[in-house]
């Protein structure tokens, strides 16, 4: 950082104090950069109701950082300079906003964007003693005695802008996006009828660039660390500092705990709600996963926290256990370090299901097959440096007549989990007789490792026609991947019972067959539904 020489004697000079106020500047701004980046950040600020009912909002005293230039116009009497810093705009006092209106129309809400900028603006207009070259002993009242005030300050502040949205129905408004040299900060929800802004309908913008961790937490964590307050096992109370204000999957905690859980877990921080804790794969906990005094690793996914560090698992050496959940048409599978053996779970693609023409009858067209099954076990060694696989595409829907496709195979190195057939299609013509049962999948490929099961996809519906009246049932084939259910897949779209005329329905589960059309007693012709996806589990047993 740069500093003004002044010398004893020397006629001082307005750019000797204006130098030393530039590079004091630019230093600040530097190290302002280097700590927090360039990117704009805003920190404090807060937005709250105003204490007297009113449609103004309070925001409070805080900063922003946004690059600028460094002097727009001169200043004073050096030159101005387009070169970019990062500035630093502060606000000492909180400021009530200007009045924001409710939508007109009943049943309508509007979403108002508060947004922030940096603002630099001279003020402190005086009227400044001048040296009079005449009369040193008497000086000028402003320039060449004009009685002119000059500025006496250049001042970077925090402005705000309210951006209002288009009114909607309560539940559809849309928030604005900020203005170019903004960025969001808060958003203040209206409904009709509203008189008064109260703080449960502030809301923070989502992508708010708060600062969210303050360099003086580094050293103390406390940021992402806080101890657990419960007093009962199996429930993990803890408050952070600062206060989070919303779980985000993605996000760390560690977090000692108080007590040895026996069965199922949550955890609470700054009382923001019970979420769960559940080992990685999604398993519930059971007991003795987390002991007192423990420092809990815990990431949250978006639904539940995972327990990445487990204290019971250390069966054989192993101390960890990773799931890979592989989906991928193709790819490769890499193992994690200290990989010693993995347990595979793979299912083939399920079919889809047959169409039905000419409906003049009862009809159901015949659904897909599940995909077949495989289970086993390899060691680091078998499994060596990666091992590609790839995951069958469900099989497609039969259309204008035609059958389901089958679904495509799921591999893993040298194993196959065989895709589920297609179901056939069926003609509704009354009298017609019912299609052919289904036929059995391809065997499955055994390669090397330890096989725990090999199993063949199950059957689906048969299709039929007949001109009575009937509950019209239709079932895509149940892969055993989807009934075992360790992946926590459930089994909707493979199950159907209709009132109506309807196409078949995609399977949703890895590996389940779809459903078949369905007609009753109508002209119309329906196509098939999409078998399921294959699908692979891999859990790794990490060795210590």
């Amino acid at each position: 950082m740069d500093r003004t020489l002044v010398y004893q004697s020397a006629v001082p000079q307005d750019v000797d104090i204006l130098n030393t106020n530039l590079n004091s500047y630019v230093g600040i701004a530097k190290l302002g950069a280097g700590l927090l980046g360039t990117n704009t950040q805003i920190n404090g600020l807060a937005c709250t109701e105003t204490g007297t009912p009113s449609m103004s909002v309070l925001i409070g005293a805080g900063e922003i950082y946004q690059l600028a230039d460094i002097d727009t116009t001169a200043y004073g009497s050096l030159p101005s300079d387009a070169t970019q810093i990062l500035k630093q705009g502060i606000n000492l006092d909180s400021i009530t906003t200007t009045a924001m209106t409710a939508p007109g129309t009943p049943g309508q809400s509007v979403n108002y964007l508060i947004q922030f900028t940096l603002s630099e603006v001279d003020g402190g207009a005086v009227i400044l003693p001048y040296y009079n070259s005449a009369n040193p002993a008497q000086t000028f009242d402003g320039p060449n005695n004009s009685s002119q005030p000059n500025y006496t300050i250049r001042q970077d502040q925090v402005a705000y802008n309210i951006k209002a949205g288009t009114p909607a129905a309560t539940g559809s408004q849309v928030t604005p996006t900020p203005d170019a040299g903004y960025v969001g900060g808060w958003v203040v929800t209206i409904a009709n009828g509203d008189t008064a802004i109260t703080n449960s309908m502030i809301s923070q913008y989502p992508s708010a660039p708060f600062i969210k961790i303050p360099p003086v937490l580094l050293q103390s964590n406390s940021a992402i660390y806080a101890v657990d307050t419960s007093g009962a096992a199996n429930t993990i109370t803890a408050a952070l500092t600062p206060v989070l204000a919303a779980y985000t999957a993605g996000m760390t905690l560690y977090i000692k705990i108080a007590n040895t859980n026996t069965g199922a877990t949550t955890v609470n921080v700054n009382s923001l709600g019970s979420k769960d804790v559940k080992l990685v794969d999604g398993t519930a906990l059971s007991g003795g996963e987390i002991i007192a005094g423990q420092i809990a690793q815990l990431d949250y996914n978006g639904t539940y926290f995972q327990l990445v560090n487990p204290a019971n698992v250390t069966f054989g050496g192993i101390t960890s256990v990773n799931v890979q959940l592989l989906t991928a048409s193709s790819g490769t599978y890499t193992p994690t370090t200290g990989m010693a053996y993995i347990r595979v779970r793979m299912v083939g693609a399920g079919g889809g299901s047959g169409s039905i023409t000419n409906a003049g009858a009862y009809a159901v067209s015949q659904g897909g097959s599940s995909g077949n099954y495989l289970e086993f076990w390899m060691s680091a060694a078998q499994v060596g440096a990666s091992k590609s696989y790839g995951c069958g595409a469900g099989g497609t829907a039969g259309t204008a007549g035609g059958d389901g496709g089958s679904g495509g195979d799921t591999t893993f190195g040298d194993w196959t989990a065989k895709g589920g057939r297609g179901g056939a299609h069926q003609n509704g013509v009354a009298g017609a007789t019912k299609s052919s049962y289904p036929t059995a999948n391809t065997a499955n490929t055994v390669g090397t490792g330890t096989v725990v099961i090999n199993q063949l996809g199950s059957y689906a519906s048969v299709g039929f026609c007949t001109t009575t009246p009937f509950g019209a049932i239709s079932i895509g084939g149940n892969s055993y991947l989807s009934i075992y259910n360790q992946d926590g897949v459930g089994l909707t779209g493979n199950y159907y019972i209709a009132a109506t005329d309807a196409a078949g329905i995609d399977a949703t589960a890895p590996g389940n067959g779809a459903s078949g059309a369905i007609a009753l007693n109508s002209a119309a012709n329906h196509d098939g539904g999409v078998g399921g996806d294959g699908y692979i589990i891999v859990e790794e047993y990490i060795a210590a």
